[in-house]
């Protein structure tokens, strides 16, 4: 099974770090006398490495990896997801409706296929992607979409990420691909949450089944990403496999071709965390700007 999971691990992340950096920052290494490139590599004197091996043969598919991380997640529950930690755990089992792209300076496309604004700027109509599955086997449906909204911005819940939907009034789907969200005024950040933690689409009748152990090392979640979620064994490591149920990613954006593991090392490191909430690009955002629309 490919897979991916943290656990305990001899070498401290910040070596990993650094021992990575200085591989990606060093000029390309000296070739010995007599060594060539190419076809039949010539690697050093009377060493040959037969073409199509190593790097230059591209990725391989499947394998596992496994990752050291400073912590566990706080939980699988995207609700409950405003730490490094659990960001990792959240996104690679769940996608949301929009996505960053273009480095950041777009929103594109995800599980929505398209979303349109009103020129009130109160009513945001997307249009969510036909076809799409859970990763057991169930097919997302705007009822999905709308559930995983609706528990985000419900204060009952208590969501970590609930203030990035604060003026969102109503949540609804007319149709069986379309939702639109209507808000109580205007807000220019709302779009780029779509994109963020509090879009990130949940099996509804997953969580309505679990009820309080939704999220946790009992039962994880269920989402449309490119890792499904197998085990997690509480201060020790968390597994995912390859979901095998490609959803809104191409191929192109590194479709999972191998599961990890992440594992947490014995000593604590101090790895500065990062907040999944709506980053600081959105305060260069301009509302009056014309680009309003995103779709394919």
């Amino acid at each position: 099974m490919s897979k991916v999971s943290w656990r305990h691990n001899h070498l401290p992340v910040p070596v990993v770090i650094l021992a990575l950096l200085a591989t990606a920052c060093s000029s390309a290494p000296s070739q010995a006398p007599g060594a060539t490139t190419g076809p039949g590599v010539t690697t050093g004197p009377g060493a040959t490495v037969p073409a199509g091996t190593g790097s230059a043969a591209g990725p391989k598919k499947g394998g596992s990896i496994s990752v050291a991380i400073e912590g566990e997640p706080a939980s699988m529950d995207p609700a409950f997801d405003y730490d490094f930690v659990s960001g990792l755990a959240v996104s690679s089992v769940t996608e949301g409706l929009l996505k960053f792209c273009e480095n950041d300076t777009k929103l594109c496309p995800n599980l929505a296929e398209s979303y349109t604004v009103s020129p009130d700027g109160k009513t945001y109509t997307l249009k969510i992607r036909q076809g799409v599955k859970f990763h057991d086997g169930s097919t997302m449906t705007v009822d999905d979409v709308v559930f995983s909204l609706n528990r985000i911005w419900d204060t009952k819940l208590a969501s970590y990420v609930g203030w990035m939907l604060a003026n969102v009034a109503d949540v609804k789907a007319p149709d069986a691909s379309t939702v639109v969200i209507t808000m109580t005024q205007p807000d220019a950040l709302v779009e780029y949450a779509l994109a963020a933690t509090a879009a990130l689409v949940v099996n509804k009748k997953f969580v309505e089944a679990n009820g309080a152990k939704y999220g946790t090392p009992k039962v994880g979640s269920i989402g449309t990403g490119p890792f499904k979620f197998v085990e997690w064994q509480s201060g020790d490591h968390q597994t995912d496999a390859r979901s095998h149920r490609r959803s809104s990613r191409s191929a192109s954006e590194g479709a999972a071709d191998a599961g990890w593991k992440w594992r947490r090392p014995h000593e604590p490191v101090a790895v500065p965390r990062r907040s999944r909430a709506v980053p600081s690009r959105l305060g260069c955002h301009d509302p009056a700007s014309p680009h309003r629309r995103v779709g394919n």
